[in-house]
């Protein structure tokens, strides 16, 4: 499957401010439409809009190996934010652009504070999508559509990851694998999966797992340059959560093109960095998903990601 990178940067980009329909525009041209940039057009994810309303979209991979799922985004200003952020939900099933089945929580895709444009990249393929805004002092990361599932059969491993309200960004936190069960308060605020891993619940709760495991993923990394060999050292991200009907933490599958950073290289605000280790044939953007430049995750622009 293709992937593809859009950035603020691009000649003729969407512009994403606190005015009403900016997510959706931006979402449509990158998603649905594609855009033109200095001359050269850059081809859409090939997405498409399953309804539509005013500020409202309800957007669906076309993929034929997408897992049952359609993203509605409400960017009318009507937000715990007001026009900052757009309302993000994901569902089962749709049969209008108000109207679902099966959903998860709400989650709100961060535009901006202040009221100006702010910088942005998207990556994605025809079935996922990372989109990361750089906030006012905070970079907000969002994620949409399906892992890369453990289960042949988990078709309801689809990830919504978006923010809270108010004026800063939800980190994206990580777990050790060997951690205990802990309570709710240990999943990684405003993420859900669209379906529990029995397939039964809606809106489970998410866990990342970690190699380092601090608290967010790049804050407590290996020091870099790597004496054996001089590379960026990185790992998948690992995701999963908690089986209600089993009271059991599991492990679902791993995030498309994301890596966890081992080293703590220390990269810019969507750098682009070649030769990390294992990916010496693909270019990888840094996105930080926090208030700190350690806090990032490395994200594959060159693809496959399946």
């Amino acid at each position: 499957m293709t992937v593809r990178y859009y950035s603020y940067e691009d000649a003729d980009a969407p512009q994403l401010d606190a005015q009403a329909g900016s997510l959706i525009a931006l979402l449509d041209a990158c998603l649905i439409d594609g855009y033109s940039s200095g001359g050269t057009e850059k081809p859409p994810l090939n997405w498409e809009i399953a309804f539509t309303g005013t500020d409202k979209r309800v957007y669906k991979s076309t993929s034929p190996d997408a897992f049952p799922s359609y993203l509605r985004v409400v960017d009318d200003g009507s937000s715990a934010d007001g026009a900052e952020s757009a309302q993000a939900r994901a569902y089962r099933t749709m049969s209008d652009v108000d109207t679902g089945a099966n959903a998860t929580s709400e989650v709100l895709f961060k535009k901006t504070t202040g009221g100006s444009g702010r910088p942005w990249v998207l990556i994605g393929d025809e079935r996922a999508f990372y989109l990361c805004v750089r906030i006012s002092g905070y970079t907000q990361l969002h994620f949409y559509g399906d892992v890369v599932a453990q289960g042949a059969g988990d078709d309801g491993a689809v990830l919504l990851h978006g923010g809270g309200s108010g004026s800063s960004s939800s980190a994206w936190e990580c777990f050790a694998m060997t951690e205990s069960n802990g309570s709710s308060s240990e999943y990684q605020p405003n993420c859900y999966w669209l379906k529990d891993v029995d397939l039964i619940g809606d809106s489970g709760r998410v866990r990342h797992y970690s190699y380092n495991h601090f608290s967010n993923f790049g804050d407590d990394v290996l020091s870099h340059p790597n004496p054996v060999t001089g590379e960026i050292l990185v790992a998948p991200i690992f995701v999963g959560g908690f089986d209600n009907s089993a009271s059991t933490h599991y492990l679902r599958g791993r995030l498309p093109g994301g890596y966890e950073r081992l080293t703590n290289y220390s990269a810019g605000v969507f750098e682009i960095i070649g030769g990390v280790n294992g990916l010496s044939d693909r270019d990888i953007v840094n996105l930080q998903h926090y208030n700190s430049s350690a806090e990032s995750i490395f994200v594959d622009i060159t693809g496959p990601w399946r």
